[in-house]
């Protein structure tokens, strides 16, 4: 079959290239274990005007495993997830499951109460909520009229 020769017809979309060689990278470094500990737990904030909700999803991982702390506005999970599945003579046909040491910090909205923060692990998801402080709270101000 002959073509017929048609110039401007078909453009480069120096985007497009550039596009598809960041989808192939990402799916490159996501095979690695070592970026999962990045994106574990998976986490949903959720903020209101009086707090913030914090769930992450930790299966297999107990409380003593776990460390979550707030600085300011930042809010950091860090622990270590065990796996426990080390066997002998066998070979790693597909590993998926994420173990090791871990943190994951999220900058919150507004500055917390630290001192009121609650926290509670139930069938693998930790939940924290976190109490806005005072001093960050918006305030309504008072117009005198002389």
């Amino acid at each position: 079959m002959i073509d017929r020769y048609a110039p401007f017809t078909t453009r480069w979309d120096p985007f497009s290239d550039i596009s598809q060689l960041s989808r192939t990278m990402n799916r490159l470094f996501r095979t690695f274990p070592e970026g999962r500990a990045e994106t574990f737990p998976a986490m949903n904030v959720y903020a209101g005007d009086e707090e913030a909700v914090v769930t992450a999803e930790l299966p297999g991982v107990e409380s003593n495993q776990l460390d979550v702390s707030v600085n300011g506005d930042i809010f950091t999970i860090s622990g270590t997830r065990e796996t426990g599945e080390s066997r002998e003579n066998q070979a790693w046909h597909r590993r998926e499951r994420f173990s090791g040491k871990f943190t994951r910090s999220v900058q919150l909205p507004f500055q917390v109460e630290s001192d009121k923060v609650r926290a509670r692990l139930k069938q693998g998801v930790l939940q924290v909520i976190l109490p806005r402080a005072e001093a960050d709270k918006p305030r309504r101000i008072q117009i005198e009229n002389k």
